[in-house]
């Protein structure tokens, strides 16, 4: 007796979907050509069975499908996310770490430009008589001349009356516009000490004195006069 066709086709339909389920469920054994990401299983022409072999016997149909299906559309972006969390506590603050071992001396810096301290001396006659009463027109004991720059200038000597009675000698150093002075009153014979000291900042060369001169009429003579200049980086009045 001959089977219908569409009963043939419902069977082969029937048959496939079998082996599809057994495939996925029970996990048998099937035959997957390689390279072509198909399967294929032969199916028995009298009463649908199916199994797996590399040819189908005679009269027996193979049937074959795809190991996958195609690649589906591209799925929508998902909604975002909620607002971000509070912001967490600060942690306790940790433990102090150990000190560092103390790092290698370095190298000796190169030396540093020499100092801009220079002395300039003047040293007076032995025994200068201070002949001026004029305090205008004073006796120049000594003189010194200083380029530009920041000095600290001294002038000393021994006052020794030579007249009679006492007299008063005051002295000076001039800076040409305005002077440092001392006075000394003396009897004759006596001695006593005149000692000044002048900072002073200069822009051009200057000549300095160490002036002294006389108030009365007695004798007064200068021993040992000295005019000194020690030049330093910067002069500050306090």
């Amino acid at each position: 007796m001959k089977i219908p066709s569409v009963l043939a086709r419902r069977g082969v339909v029937m048959a496939a979907a079998s082996v599809l389920l057994l495939l996925v469920v029970g996990g048998v054994a099937y035959a997957t050509s390689r390279g072509s990401g198909t399967i294929s299983a032969c199916v028995h022409k009298r009463g649908g069975g199916w199994y797996s072999a590399r040819h189908c016997r005679r009269h027996d149909r193979r049937i074959r499908w795809n190991g996958s299906g195609r690649r589906g559309p591209r799925g929508f972006r998902g909604f975002p996310g909620g607002p971000p969390g509070p912001r967490g506590l600060t942690g306790a603050r940790g433990p102090r770490g150990h000190t560092g071992a103390r790092g290698a001396r370095g190298p000796a810096g190169p030396p540093g430009a020499a100092g801009v301290s220079a002395a300039i001396t003047r040293l007076g006659a032995a025994n200068q008589a201070v002949s001026s009463t004029d305090q205008t027109n004073p006796s120049v004991m000594d003189t010194i001349a200083l380029s530009p720059g920041s000095y600290v200038i001294t002038a000393s000597g021994w006052a020794q009356g030579t007249g009679p009675g006492t007299d008063t000698i005051q002295c000076a150093i001039d800076t040409g516009a305005g002077d440092q002075s001392m006075g000394e009153t003396l009897g004759s014979t006596e001695q006593g000490s005149v000692a000044l000291t002048l900072p002073v900042t200069i822009t051009a060369t200057s000549t300095f004195r160490f002036n002294c001169y006389r108030l009365d009429a007695n004798g007064m003579n200068l021993i040992r006069s000295q005019l000194t200049a020690v030049k330093v980086g910067t002069v500050t009045s306090q």
